[in-house]
């Protein structure tokens, strides 16, 4: 019987907040796949099941990667029609191995997933590698053993680092970076390669003894896949049989080719760089890899990223606010916000308001109610901090009031209560509450955040939830948001 892995995507498509679209990253799972579709059983899985949002930069990003381009359109069906997570929390005797793919949606979405915490949880208590790639390492942090121990204590643990984060341009857009939060776990040590863009791939063990194995960034998706096949799969011949308890190098045997790649990294990044990348006996290699292909798109990666996340959501906005509809706004009669049900269960005992303050806030800590007892809060609109919850109010960024004029009026109940509870798009964020009170149900045309510096996001916010939800817009409100987005 062929080992059976499960492979989990990340449900968000959006960074809360900002008008940035997320997913998972596409060689982080088309790589993976290429090794082990024909020699394992892979279920892919993600929170809410149904499609899982596929990062339009990673398709960009690798289109000239065969091995991207091949599984982007041929395996189609495995990203679109995925199971629910919640449905394996009984069925973990069935998988030899979980695998988290990467991207930045997991930092939003699987981090918090109770889920997904319950699933690791249960994979390390049964002695089954957990392993994740880039930013997927993010899933592990909060994870815990059986004892209520960080899963991450004592171990040594890779994941996207800070300069890498730096160099794509979006470390102002995470709540968090998973390199500094790994640190914070006692005892637990983070390592990287010399230089971004590097692979690393790194076998450690759990609190309770489960094989760990995590990669830095895009390039370490292949390697993670050797290594799971050691740890837990089966033994090539082309590992060793004896692991260490530890590994940040590979261990190779002369059956096995080393290639050692010599490629032109990016502006950046120092311009020599060797990588290694494992490859199968001949006859398991149909169709493999072109590394030198894979390894130029790694050594673009970053020059590209930073390109997208300057230019591409700014172009976006523009050109989402280039196709609303320019009208005068309705009347205000019948107005009701009663007619917007908002702040509604969420599960597990929260609301969307404590939702959200968990989302936007940092080192928060809940009681059994999900209400946020401590942590800390940076209001975006001014800059301040704050560490208690009743100095915030949860702003919607297109107030209901000119929603309704702007359309919604003609919605049912049911439609409005999705904008006034939408986690998906950016229109929910944690404010100071004086700030939103000022704000009130002003269009960007009469108020803008006080720091001039989040005015370019701000527009962004505002035109993608008017675009989500095709409503119209006034002449000055759009003179307003193109202003605005000219300070981007």
């Amino acid at each position: 019987m062929a080992p059976k892995v499960l492979v989990v995507l990340t449900s968000q498509s959006q960074i809360p907040g900002h008008n940035h679209p997320t997913g998972w990253y596409l060689p982080e799972f088309a790589h993976p796949w290429e090794v082990l579709h024909e020699k394992t059983e892979l279920t892919i899985a993600s929170p809410k099941g149904g499609e899982a949002p596929l990062d339009p930069s990673s398709v960009q990003m690798f289109a000239s990667d065969p091995v991207s381009s091949k599984f982007l359109k041929e395996q189609e069906s495995l990203w679109k029609n995925t199971e629910k997570l919640a449905d394996f929390l009984p069925r973990v005797s069935e998988f030899d191995a979980i695998f988290y793919v990467g991207g930045h949606g997991p930092m939003f979405d699987l981090h918090y997933d109770e889920t997904s915490l319950a699933l690791i949880q249960a994979f390390a208590t049964a002695g089954k590698p957990v392993s994740a790639v880039c930013h997927g390492p993010t899933v592990f942090l909060k994870a815990t053993t059986k004892a209520g121990q960080p899963l991450l204590a004592n171990s040594t643990v890779t994941a996207f680092t800070n300069v890498e984060e730096d160099q794509v341009q979006l470390t102002a857009l995470m709540p968090y970076l998973v390199e500094d939060e790994v640190n914070k776990i006692p005892g637990a040590t983070f390592v990287k390669a010399d230089q971004p863009w590097v692979e690393k791939v790194v076998v450690s063990k759990t609190a309770d003894g489960a094989t760990l194995i995590t990669g830095q960034n895009p390039a370490s998706a292949t390697g993670i896949i050797f290594f799971l096949i050691s740890a837990g799969l089966r033994r090539p011949q082309c590992i060793s049989d004896t692991l260490s308890s530890t590994l940040t190098v590979p261990i190779v045997s002369p059956m096995c080719t080393e290639i050692a790649k010599t490629s032109t990294a990016a502006k950046g990044v120092a311009a020599m760089q060797r990588m290694y990348i494992f490859i199968a006996p001949a006859h398991a290699r149909q169709g493999s890899t072109q590394p030198h292909v894979f390894l130029t798109s790694l050594a673009m990666l970053h020059r590209h990223m930073k390109r997208y996340a300057r230019d591409g959501v700014v172009h976006l906005a523009a050109s989402e606010l280039a196709e609303l509809t320019v009208a005068a706004q309705g009347p205000q009669d019948g107005y009701d916000r009663d007619l917007f049900p908002h702040w509604i269960s969420q599960g597990h005992s929260c609301d969307t308001r404590e939702v959200v303050l968990a989302r936007d806030g940092t080192d928060i800590v809940k009681n059994s109610a999900c209400s946020p007892t401590s942590g800390s809060w940076l209001s975006p609109y001014d800059g301040k901090t704050w560490t208690d919850k009743s100095d915030l109010d949860i702003d919607h960024v297109v107030p209901l009031s000119n929603a309704w004029k702007s359309g919604a009026s003609e919605w049912t109940t049911d439609q409005r209560q999705i904008l006034a509870n939408d986690l998906e798009n950016p229109q929910l964020v944690a404010v100071t509450s004086s700030v939103n009170r000022q704000k009130s149900d002003d269009g960007p045309e009469d108020w803008k955040p006080p720091l001039a510096s989040y005015h370019c996001t701000y527009a962004k916010m505002w035109v993608r939830v008017k675009s989500v939800y095709n409503l119209t817009i006034t002449q000055n409100e759009k003179s307003a948001l193109v202003g605005m987005l000219d300070t981007c």
